[in-house]
């Protein structure tokens, strides 16, 4: 509970809410959401469109959880679309995104301490047998079956088979593989500008008879007093406090962006993971999520993603799957 005790002590600077734009077009059509993508040629002459690659069907050889084998990869060194997510597929190939049966969540869950019951560990494995290896980022669960985390986590991942487990659910070390992921199309490698990621795994986290609680998210700008979390030697979750400022740490890149933060550590040690939740406190009582690790410590400091920038792509992505918006907006 020492978060609470700070929080006390210490107030947070509430953030400014951004309300949704009801005149915003959320539910675009198959070929309304593929309409930015090149045209391209498929292997066997069709003409296509070049997609994400959870967005073609089975014919192209994709494994459990996204991952892609290595015969794949060496042709797909000279295919037709750009980059290692992107595949040429035909109009009927294209699947559109996957449709959320959130049966278990109708609401989402601001928090009143640092314990976080729908924080996510992450886990990439390089085969199919699912064998353990330790945390590599962290995500944040919305309703039941959708994670959202940094962009950076998935590309790191992207030869990988990933998996989800969640340790305030019913069954803490149960593994929920990833069937689609989807990177921020304006994500930038080396900037880490709109470092932001969705994954939706195969099926809902399983919390027993209490109904799923995931985040409830924020829009509005980072500033004050926030909190995050990194791992331990354990793989625990540890919370650390933040004071959170706009632009670039001094000590990192990605200036010149207009969604990234500095959180700087208010604590002797400072534990942050890329893709882990910035947590602040809402104008409307609790803690909410509201940005998105992008680094680890560096001498203290954290290089935050803060939600305004993604905001339409988030609501989009989630409208596209029908996700009702009760599920992640606090009430």
């Amino acid at each position: 509970m020492k978060l609470l005790l700070v929080i006390t002590s210490l107030p947070f600077l509430v953030s400014q809410e951004i309300s949704f734009d009801d005149d915003l077009n959320l539910d675009p059509t198959l070929g309304d959401r593929f309409t930015h993508f090149l045209d391209c040629k498929t292997k066997d002459g069709r003409d296509g469109l070049c997609v994400q690659e959870s967005y073609c069907n089975e014919d192209h050889t994709i494994m459990p959880g996204g991952v892609i084998a290595e015969t794949e990869f060496r042709e797909m060194t000279t295919k037709p679309c750009p980059g290692l997510f992107m595949w040429c597929c035909t109009q009927d190939s294209a699947l559109g995104p996957p449709v959320i049966n959130d049966t278990r969540s109708d609401s989402c869950q601001a928090l009143d301490h640092d314990r976080c019951p729908w924080c996510v560990k992450l886990y990439k494995v390089s085969d199919l047998k699912n064998t353990d290896t330790d945390v590599f980022c962290a995500g944040s669960l919305i309703g039941s079956r959708i994670i959202l985390t940094a962009a950076t986590c998935l590309k790191s991942a992207q030869h990988h088979m990933l998996y989800a487990r969640i340790p305030s659910s019913a069954n803490p070390n149960q593994k929920y593989i990833a069937k689609h992921r989807k990177l921020h199309p304006q994500y930038n490698t080396g900037t880490h500008w709109f470092d932001f990621g969705i994954i939706v795994l195969e099926e809902e986290v399983n919390w027993g008879v209490t109904p799923a609680r995931g985040a409830c998210l924020n829009f509005g700008e980072i500033s004050g007093r926030c909190f995050t979390l990194g791992y331990d030697t354990n793989d625990e979750f540890v919370s650390t406090i933040l004071k959170v400022s706009k632009g670039a740490c001094s000590n990192m890149g990605g200036g010149g962006s207009t969604d990234v933060s500095c959180g700087t550590s208010m604590e002797k040690l400072c534990f942050a993971s890329p893709g882990a939740p910035v947590i602040c406190e809402s104008s409307l009582g609790g803690l909410v999520l509201q940005g998105i690790v992008r680094s680890g410590c560096e001498q203290k400091n954290v290089s935050l993603g803060t939600l305004t920038s993604p905001n339409p792509w988030i609501i989009r992505e989630l409208d596209a799957m029908h996700v009702s918006k009760n599920i992640y907006t606090q009430r």
